[in-house]
């Protein structure tokens, strides 16, 4: 309808350590999800599924793939 909007900033920033996944402002639960690049360390599970568009995403080492991905996961 057009009358709600996603604003991360300020869905998030009054509370930023509520949670992750983290509500918008509207109520809604889980809208928000952070993830942070592959470290290193390794030893752990992947969480996301193999081939997947963020997967790919979070895996490359090319900044121009990088780009090319999230352009595709924002058309989600």
């Amino acid at each position: 309808d057009g009358t709600h909007e996603w604003n991360l900033a300020k869905d998030v920033s009054p509370n930023i350590l509520a949670g992750n996944p983290h509500a918008d402002s509207l109520g809604h639960a889980a809208v928000w999800h952070f993830y942070s690049e592959p470290d290193s360390g390794g030893g752990a599970e992947p969480l996301l599924p193999p081939n997947s568009l963020l997967a790919k995403w979070q895996l490359t080492e090319s900044d121009e793939e990088r780009q090319r991905l999230a352009g595709n996961l924002e058309k989600l």
